[in-house]
């Protein structure tokens, strides 16, 4: 489709500029709604499938990976189907010498994403990014419950860009977390310590009603350090 093409070609003129030019070539993708917060069984299926299937989670892994970088794809929920979803597209695209890993884990007990996030990145050899997808959910408890997964993400991830003195932390959001106020004052940073000036730079990247393609193209231009990746 075009905005895949327009995706990678965003992803290849990035990296061409090199380090300079703030392309990064490590990443952490969480895509997915811990299933203990999901509505039922279905809810939980549905999870596991936003990675698999059409959603944001594939566009960004598939736009990256494609243009050489080397992807973690994490489902925030251990359920089996999730699991093999991350499982089937690290395959796919690692069978062309790419660096594509995939992990599991219920991403609302905090210990686990702080594990999963340093393991991440010594396998990767270093994050320069960290993407999170929020669900799209229209449910207040909820929505809050992912932005509190998103905190743990933010602490720990935030910790290891900081090491490097860089790197990005992106949200994508949906119409709901537009009007709950994310990605306005605090929203985009939730997680860093009061005090603390982090190295990294913060986005928020609005999904709503477009195509998972055009999303990925924005989320690979901020990564990238396109001002304007819209």
């Amino acid at each position: 489709m075009p905005g895949v093409q327009r995706a990678k070609a965003a992803c290849l003129r990035a990296r061409s500029r090199g380090a300079a030019g703030g392309w990064a070539h490590h990443y952490l993708l969480v895509p997915s709604e811990p299933a203990e917060h999901a509505d039922g069984a279905a809810d939980a299926r549905d999870a596991g499938r936003d990675f698999a299937e059409n959603e944001i989670g594939r566009a960004v892994t598939n736009a990256v990976a494609e243009a050489g970088g080397s992807v973690a794809a994490v489902a925030a929920t251990s359920e089996a189907e999730a699991a093999f979803a991350v499982q089937r597209v690290a395959r796919r695209l690692s069978s062309s010498g790419r660096k594509v890993i995939a992990q599991a884990i219920d991403a609302t007990n905090e210990a686990a994403v702080r594990v999963m996030v340093r393991q991440v990145s010594k396998e990767l050899g270093g994050l320069d990014a960290a993407i999170h997808t929020l669900p799209q959910v229209n449910d207040v408890d909820r929505f809050r419950n992912a932005l509190a997964v998103h905190g743990f993400l933010t602490r720990f991830a935030g910790k290891e860009l900081d090491r490097f003195g860089a790197g990005q932390i992106v949200l994508v959001v949906g119409d709901f977390g537009r009007r709950m106020g994310v990605g306005f004052g605090s929203g985009a940073v939730v997680g860093v310590e009061k005090g603390h000036v982090p190295q990294w730079r913060s986005s928020v990247i609005r999904r709503e009603h477009r195509q998972a393609s055009d999303v990925a193209l924005e989320v690979v231009g901020a990564i990238a350090g396109e001002p304007d990746s819209g």
